[in-house]
């Protein structure tokens, strides 16, 4: 009955098989709502469950998309490694509450958690911006553990009332990147 995101992402890394194909989900995700859409000043805000992986995102995404600024916002990193970048890789405790992110169009939560407060939380990062561009709210979620699906049932619940729309997309494991990891 136990699930611990944070133990499914060491799980990832320590398998390295499967990491590419992690990866490759996540930044497909951050290519579609991000990148491919980018404007000057957007920014996006990616939710991982553990630093290391934080860590390790920012540094391939440093490398992969060299005409952004990527960092990573945790623990003790500074303010501005929060408000400065196009890009911010950040785990749910660190950012996940009583932040806002000037320009903030898109938030990627790869973290499969129960809590509502948490999950209203992070879907509250986002607010609505000035010049009336689209905001994007997307997590991912592994049809085959059980816990994550049942955490999808319940973030559907939540959201409806909260978003203009809800889409839920079936992404296969396929790895198309050639990643440095």
């Amino acid at each position: 009955n136990h699930y611990s995101h944070s133990a499914f992402e060491k799980s990832m890394v320590k398998n390295r098989p499967h990491l590419p194909f992690y990866v490759n989900l996540i930044t497909a995700n951050l290519e579609a709502l991000y990148i491919d859409r980018y404007e000057t000043d957007d920014k996006c805000l990616i939710f991982v469950g553990t630093v290391a992986f934080a860590t390790m995102l920012t540094d391939l995404y440093k490398k992969l998309f060299p005409h952004l600024k990527v960092s990573r916002y945790c623990e003790d990193d500074p303010d501005e490694n929060l408000h400065g970048p196009d890009i911010v890789v950040s785990t749910v405790i660190s950012s996940g509450t009583a932040v806002d992110v000037k320009n903030l169009r898109v938030v990627l939560q790869t973290v499969s958690i129960s809590s509502a407060p948490q999950n209203i939380q992070n879907l509250g990062r986002l607010r609505k911006l000035d010049d009336g561009k689209d905001v994007r709210f997307a997590y991912l979620y592994a049809e085959n553990i059980r816990k994550q699906v049942q955490y999808h049932h319940r973030r559907e619940d939540l959201f409806a009332p909260r978003c203009a729309s809800h889409r839920t997309f079936k992404a296969k494991m396929q790895s198309t990147l050639k990643l440095p990891i």
